[in-house]
């Protein structure tokens, strides 16, 4: 329960407790909001984009999911095997109804060719990311050691540092930043961002 619930909680039992000696009645009368639905948890969306490489297309983009005031976890955007076409890869976090709506509004956009929510269906996804970590006497060894439980690379390596990267799922990155966090300085961090394909025969492709 959240500081907040408990001071409204607690407020009510001195009320009931004190009478009229206690605290003036409309003191009392604070209300504890319920527990919000879990319909209303937003949700992690995965929003896979076929988008024409014109200047400004990025931007149109983004800003419909900025002017809902939805945030944008991760977007990485790349040409495809078609030069004239990208693909943009972007994760959020909403309610399924907004985000529906925000999709069927993206995709009338000029520059979009083809839309689709990964999220509502079976998928693979991947990230990569890349760290520099102080590696100096013991932690050296240590590095390596972290390094090689989490199946990572070792990229480059100097006198007092590591470059190190990773590639899987956010949950396997998050736990290997984490663990070598603990045992060395990190120095700096980059992230690709989310890369993602639907499973079996299904496509995200340009209209035949």
């Amino acid at each position: 329960m959240s500081r907040c619930q408990d001071f409204g909680a607690g407020l009510a039992r001195r009320g009931r407790r004190d009478g009229p000696a206690g605290l003036p009645e409309h003191a009392c009368a604070i209300k504890v909001a319920p527990p919000r639905s879990l319909a209303f948890r937003p949700l992690r969306h995965i929003i896979s984009i076929l988008l024409q490489n014109e200047a400004g297309a990025l931007a149109r983009v983004a800003n419909m999911f900025a002017a809902r005031g939805y945030n944008i976890d991760s977007l990485s955007v790349a040409p495809t095997h078609d030069a004239t076409v990208s693909r943009l890869t972007l994760v959020t976090r909403g309610s399924e109804q907004v985000i529906n709506q925000i999709v069927q509004q993206t995709r009338k956009l000029i520059d979009v060719v083809e839309i689709e929510d990964l999220a509502a269906r079976d998928h693979l996804e991947c990230e990569l990311v890349m760290l520099k970590v102080e590696a100096r006497n013991g932690s050296a060894r240590e590095v390596v050691d972290c390094v090689r439980r989490h199946r990572a690379q070792i990229l480059d390596e100097s006198e007092s540092t590591r470059t190190v990267q990773l590639a899987g799922t956010g949950i396997e990155i998050d736990a290997f930043v984490a663990e070598l966090a603990r045992i060395a300085k990190v120095l700096e961090l980059v992230r690709s961002g989310v890369a993602a394909l639907s499973r079996g025969h299904q496509v995200l492709a340009l209209p035949a």
